[in-house]
């Protein structure tokens, strides 16, 4: 059977509900103003058919088709002292410790994630809600690719990938202390291409969650009357820098050698116009000017080794312009631009001019910002990760 395999690894989230409830008591009870709550949620889903490895190119010659998961959370519920929060209409934020089984240890192994949450409601009622849920965190414990052992795994070249889940769901309040939620979510995990292969996973599931609040009191659930926005410009100029790993599949280079591949340097600088419409949102339109080495790269291969070939710095450039999205919560952004090149040397094998761009933004003050961005030329496979910095300048009416 499958599904035991899970009790194996379940015993670490079971240590914390021992120590997170605990914690969280004491923070609870250092102020009525606080709203900490222990939540757990159970998955079992479908493994979407995104590459060969899932359909069934690996060492069992099965799909890997399911997989069920296990994770405990920490939520803070806002009580609508900050702008934003009303905003939002109370939303919760939190941490979690996330536990995954794709029913293959031997090639995937058990997926440990700790993630950062935002949950706000569609609509809410006196006792229940439907909600939409942001997260976003990092992965280890994956079996990762190696061409001697673990050959077929073409879905993670690396222990560690980035882990990005959206999801709805409808929750209710059975008592003052207990609530429940039925819904489902979307999860993607990914390198960005800091090691290849990397066709990632992608899951789709159904999820039941339990809430325990630490204290009976809660936040008005009635939406309040805020003030409305105050339109206005502002121009956003960052720069980033990333890297990407280039396998060169030639019988005269060593095995070994063959499948470290070669990384190649990438940076750029972005402007974006935004105009922010409301607490929320941000629309605008920008463009980018980027160095991508892996783009018409050259090697020369001799004695077993690899050398890269010079080529003109003019064929690794690239511009690209993009409308912008961002949702707005405080201080952080996600950020949405599809983009299209304008300018770029065609590469052989590859003529597509689109290209998605998913980050998060932090403004460390109102003027300067970092963030990091996954870059992907197709909604199945990322490309690389943008580690960015930036000013921005506010026009006011």
């Amino acid at each position: 059977m499958k599904y035991p395999r899970l009790l194996k690894i379940s015993t670490l989230i079971l240590i914390s509900f021992v120590f997170i409830p605990a914690y969280c008591q004491s923070l609870s009870t250092q102020s009525t103003k606080k709203y900490w709550s222990i939540d757990a949620f159970y998955q079992f889903g479908k493994v979407l058919p995104t590459n060969k490895f899932v359909k069934g190119v690996n060492a069992n010659a099965d799909e890997i088709d399911d997989f069920q998961a296990l994770s405990v959370q920490l939520t803070y519920q806002t009580n609508g002292k900050h702008l934003w929060e009303r905003a939002y209409n109370f939303p919760k934020w939190g941490g979690g410790l996330y536990v995954g089984d794709f029913f293959d240890k031997v090639e995937i192994g058990y997926p440990i994630a700790l993630y950062g949450f935002f949950v706000a409601p569609f609509k809410r009622w006196p006792k229940s809600s439907i909600n939409y849920k942001l997260g976003f965190g990092f992965t280890f414990n994956w079996e990762a690719y190696n061409a001697s052992d673990n050959r077929y795994n073409i879905a993670t070249g690396a222990g560690e990938t980035v882990y990005i889940d959206l999801g709805m769901h409808y929750e209710y309040n059975f008592t003052g202390r207990l609530s429940a939620d039925v819904g489902f979510s979307l999860s993607h995990f990914s390198n960005g291409a800091l090691k290849k292969p990397n066709f990632g996973f992608n899951t789709l599931a159904p999820r039941l969650r339990l809430r325990y609040d630490l204290q009976d009191a809660r936040p008005v659930s009635s939406r309040q009357m805020i003030a409305a926005y105050d339109k206005h410009f502002e121009y956003n100029f960052s720069v980033f820098v990333g890297t990407k790993q280039v396998f060169f599949d030639t019988a005269n280079v060593e095995l070994k050698k063959k499948y470290s591949g070669v990384y190649f340097p990438i940076f750029g600088i972005s402007a974006v116009a935004n105009y922010q419409v409301s607490y929320k949102s941000k629309l605008g339109a920008g463009i980018t000017f980027a160095y991508n080495g892996t783009v018409n790269a050259q090697l020369d291969v001799q004695d077993g080794e690899v050398d890269e070939i010079e080529v003109p710095f003019t064929d690794h450039v690239a511009v690209s312009i993009y409308p912008s999205y961002e949702l707005v919560v405080n201080r952080m952004s996600l950020i949405l631009q599809p983009g299209f090149y304008v300018i770029r040397k065609r590469i052989p094998g590859k003529d597509t001019w689109v290209y998605y761009r998913i980050g998060l933004k932090c403004h460390i003050s109102e003027q300067l910002f970092a963030g990091i961005n996954l870059r992907a030329n197709s909604l199945k496979e990322s490309d690389f990760i943008e580690w960015s910095v930036g000013y921005r300048l506010i026009r006011k009416h």
